[in-house]
């Protein structure tokens, strides 16, 4: 697009019509009166300012905006911890909506979709993810005042917990023969380092006594 300026006092020049958040490139050239010259074109380049900076946050002359940081922790017990930054003042948001499922069934994994309703002031929530070795997908829609939606996504890998050993663990003849080799090796051991112990002074002492006589 091609358009004539006509400079007034002020040391600067209105762009109307410009998209928000957008790049530009914008080439100007000065024209002398009778439009015999021009000046040599210089190039800026610019990004416009975003709908939010202009009208403010979770305002409705912009397209809502999702969630952003949005996390996951899972817990040992299998629930999860969800947690988010909101993208407007909880005014300005109609309410929350957290979707999620797994992606298939197998190992006890839930693939049908679960639906929960949050308030517009809450930034967690507490959700189930059943069965092992799940993958699961979880998305949190804001919608703002007129019902327009925004949506963030996260995935998580759900993996079995380590079981700790139990008593019955411990008391099997498999590992209670391991137990009592290792015992009796460390007492084997020490009963060899004594002797030893007692024989190598005995054996010092008689090559003293030898050497004692050749002196």
């Amino acid at each position: 697009m091609t358009s004539d300026i006509v400079l007034d006092a002020s040391s600067s020049i209105l762009l109307p019509h410009l998209e928000f958040d957008c790049n530009y490139a914008v080439t100007i050239a000065a024209t002398s009166a009778d439009r015999l010259q021009t000046s040599k074109p210089v190039t800026v380049n610019f990004k416009s300012l975003q709908c939010k900076d202009v009208h403010g946050r979770g305002s409705l002359q912009c397209l809502p905006e999702a969630v952003s940081d949005l996390s996951v922790v899972v817990r040992a017990n299998g629930t999860g911890l969800i947690s988010w930054k909101p993208s407007a003042d909880p005014e300005n948001i109609l309410f929350y909506q957290l979707v999620y499922h797994a992606i298939s069934d197998e190992n006890g994994c839930q693939a049908q979709q679960e639906t929960i309703n949050i308030k517009a002031a809450a930034t967690s929530a507490m959700i189930d993810f059943p069965g092992q070795q799940c993958e699961y997908v979880v998305r949190l829609i804001n919608y703002d005042l007129i019902g327009r939606d925004a949506i963030a996504e996260a995935r998580v890998l759900i993996e079995p917990a380590t079981p700790a050993m139990q008593l019955e663990d411990l008391l099997r003849p498999e590992i209670l023969l391991i137990a009592a080799g290792f015992v009796l090796f460390s007492i084997l051991c020490v009963l060899i380092r004594c002797k030893c112990g007692r024989k190598c002074p005995h054996r010092v002492s008689e090559k003293q006594q030898k050497l004692t006589e050749y002196a």
